[in-house]
């Protein structure tokens, strides 16, 4: 497991504050932890490192997630193709509709 330094500080409150403020703070100071761990990726490697995961296993789901990337780009691009053919098509009929109009 890489170290992940993750550092997040409250802002001065005055010993006065009433409790609505401190929980307010209290609650701000707990979301920006949460995403400071988020950004840095300790979750992810927590849920990664919860459970003992053979190597046969580790090979398996690499290939699985290569597949799974590789039939996402398949699809973006065949997407791409076809909404690029439908906007020829478009301004081939304006074009037409165009000439004869005049």
């Amino acid at each position: 497991m890489r170290k992940a330094n993750v550092r997040v500080e409250a802002r001065d409150i005055s010993s006065y504050a009433s409790f609505d403020e401190r929980e307010r703070n209290f609650r701000n100071l707990l979301s920006t932890f949460r995403q400071a761990c988020n950004k840095a990726g300790i979750m992810k490697e927590i849920k990664k490192l919860e459970f003992y995961e053979s190597p046969a296993q580790i090979t398996r789901r690499k290939k699985r997630e290569k597949e799974a990337n590789l039939l996402k780009l398949k699809m973006k691009e065949s997407f791409i193709e076809k909404s690029s053919k439908k906007k020829k098509k478009k301004k081939k009929d304006e074009k037409s509709n165009g000439n004869k109009k005049r």
